[in-house]
């Protein structure tokens, strides 16, 4: 629990995965695990049982038990209160921060008016993270993939 994690809240599913694609589109990757015996082909029925929010008019679905996934919002919503229990800040901007450098070394980061002071700074600027970098030096290419 050295994350935040507790019960009931589960961060991984591990009820199986279903596996839903266009007719045909999946098929190198779901025979392997057919042929595996790791899947098996599920009915339009069944399919809009496990979830109904699918349509499943042109689609193909297999279950593969065992599978699973990561329940995202539960990961970062501990991953978040244990970093900020630990001194992490979180600051959202619409694009005006601005890293603070002195002697080579970022110092803090100025967004909406003022100053925040820190030792470390953690850019997460999706597409723009490679920018970002470049403008403070990072010995890192960090490039936008496509």
């Amino acid at each position: 629990d050295s994350i935040g994690l507790s019960a009931p809240r589960r961060l991984v599913d591990d009820r199986g995965l279903v596996v839903v694609t266009e007719s045909g589109a999946g098929a190198p990757w779901i025979q392997r695990h057919l042929d595996r015996g790791a899947a098996r082909a599920m009915d339009p029925k069944a399919l809009h049982e496990a979830a109904p929010h699918f349509n499943p008019l042109g689609s193909e679905a297999w279950l593969v038990p065992g599978g699973g996934h990561i329940e995202v919002a539960t990961l970062l919503s501990a991953l978040s209160r244990c970093s900020m229990a630990r001194g992490v800040r979180f600051v959202r901007s619409a694009g005006d921060a601005r890293p603070t450098v002195e002697q080579g070394r970022i110092t803090g980061v100025e967004v909406l008016g003022s100053r925040i002071s820190c030792d470390s700074l953690l850019v997460a600027a999706g597409a723009w993270s490679g920018p970002i970098g470049r403008s403070l030096g990072a010995p890192l290419p960090l490039r936008t993939c496509g």
